[in-house]
């Protein structure tokens, strides 16, 4: 049915779709770009920030209640009545 692969083609292919290449143009991007990877640093921080985070109990005007992870700070919103409730 199909002719032989051309396997140095097929391997360039593959190659310019996981990385992304630009046009010739300049124009834009004609694959996607190449997959982002975050570094330890910012995975580091990343969990710091969460385990700032601390459970707490809040309890709208309204009646409706709940436990939610939140940071110092943070402002929550009612889901029943939208009442904004700082911490």
């Amino acid at each position: 049915m199909s002719g032989r692969i051309n396997w140095q083609r097929a391997s360039s292919r593959d190659r310019m779709r996981s990385s992304g290449v630009e046009s010739i143009t300049g124009d834009d991007l004609l694959l996607r770009p190449p997959k982002w990877r975050p570094s330890k640093q910012e995975l580091r921080a990343e969990l710091a920030a969460a385990l700032t985070e601390r459970p707490v109990r809040v309890q709208c005007s309204c009646g409706h209640a709940g436990t939610v992870r939140v940071k110092p700070g943070a402002r929550l919103r009612c889901s029943k009545c939208q009442t904004m409730i700082a911490l």
